[in-house]
């Protein structure tokens, strides 16, 4: 009687062990699904929209003149713009005209980038996204012109990360 006890403990030991892997695989496999699938959303940082409106005393909206951006992720930047003229094309432009002296030489970067085209009726806003891919910026602190149609604005960029 004792020695019927003794296989069943063994096989009861071994049952344990089985279970015990196949649950720390899982596990890894789920935890490698789950970082797969979070990565993908860290590609892009998205500023939020707008809450205000653009008006024809203030053509452009963005959520803040003052945009904080990781250097080494592409920033979706999200703004309204309200067309006072006629009917028409319109492309938004961000251009940056960036001073660095780092190596003891005073050397001028231009970055002009250019989102996608949308009409927009007389006295209609719409919403525009621009896309700064990641390191394009390469200084800290940047001041550029966002432009759409003849209206300008002046937005500053924080470059959180870069190692000039």
């Amino acid at each position: 009687m004792r020695k019927s006890l003794k296989k069943a403990s063994l096989s009861l030991s071994i049952n344990a062990v089985v279970i015990l892997v196949l649950a720390i695989a899982m596990l890894g496999l789920g935890l490698g699904f789950t970082k797969r699938m979070f990565s993908k959303f860290g590609d892009t940082l998205t500023i939020p929209d707008p809450e205000l409106t653009a008006s024809e005393s203030d053509p452009i909206v963005l959520s803040s003149d003052n945009v904080k951006i990781k250097w080494n992720k592409a920033t979706s930047i999200p703004m309204k713009f309200y067309n006072s003229g006629s009917q028409g094309l319109f492309i938004p432009t961000i251009e940056c005209m960036i001073e660095s002296n780092s190596t003891g030489a005073n050397v001028q970067t231009f970055i002009n980038l250019t989102g996608a085209d949308q009409t927009v009726s007389q006295g209609d806003q719409k919403l525009f996204r621009m896309l700064i891919p990641a390191e394009t910026i390469n200084t800290s602190q940047a001041v550029c012109v966002l432009a759409i149609g003849n209206e300008a604005k002046q937005i500053a960029f924080e470059i959180d990360g870069f190692q000039g």
